[in-house]
C-alpha cells in the first residue's frame, strides 16, 4: 500500500513538472513568432497573375518619399 502511494505522489510531481514544462514551451513559442501569428492561404496560382500593380504601388511609395 505504501508503495502505491509513493507512486501516486511521483506521478502527481510528474505531472506537475509537464504541466509546467507545456506552459513554459508555449511561451517561448509564442515570444519567438508573436502571440497572434497570422495564418493565411498560399495561392499557387498567384505566379501567373500580371505582377505589374505590386511594382506600381512600390514606385508610388518611393516617389511620395516614404520609402519602401
Amino acid at each position: 500500500m505504501q508503495t502505491k502511494e509513493e507512486q501516486l505522489k511521483k506521478a502527481e510531481e510528474d505531472m506537475k513538472f509537464y504541466k509546467l514544462e507545456l506552459l513554459n514551451r508555449e511561451n517561448n513559442y509564442n515570444k519567438v513568432f508573436g502571440a497572434h501569428p497570422v495564418v493565411g492561404m498560399i495561392d499557387p496560382l498567384e505566379s501567373r497573375k500580371p505582377k505589374s500593380t505590386k511594382g506600381k504601388a512600390k514606385e508610388n511609395a518611393v516617389t511620395k518619399g516614404k520609402g519602401v
